[in-house]
């Protein structure tokens, strides 16, 4: 691993901040019998909300845990320009938006990263 100064030194001098969102399935979705079509369709539209972040220079990473989902939780840290706009975000997410997903959010910063 190695600090990646360059990169996240950019973002600081362009104003960005960075965010956690920690995302957790909601109790119900905690037992796969309860899944449904439509569900599925809102995580798919949550992938691809991933994708337009990454394609507008926001994603730092996103992923999940790969665990029972019980005890499964993802993140997705983000660079944006405040908190609003990372709250605007988390609130937007189609999964969670759509009751399947809770989410909090966290102030972050990356210290160190692979490349």
């Amino acid at each position: 691993m190695t600090v990646n100064k360059r990169i996240f030194a950019s973002m600081k001098d362009e104003g960005y901040k960075q965010f956690l969102i920690f995302l957790r399935l909601t109790p119900d979705y905690q037992i796969e019998a309860n899944w449904c079509e439509a569900d599925n369709e809102k995580v798919a539209a949550h992938v691809e909300m991933l994708r337009r972040l990454k394609e507008a220079g926001k994603l730092i990473v996103a992923g999940r845990t790969q665990e029972a989902l019980d005890h499964t939780f993802g993140i997705i840290i983000i660079a944006v320009y405040d908190e609003a706009e990372a709250a605007g975000i988390m609130r937007e997410d189609p999964a969670v938006a759509g009751g399947i997903m809770e989410a909090s959010l966290h102030p972050f910063q990356v210290a160190v990263s692979r490349g």
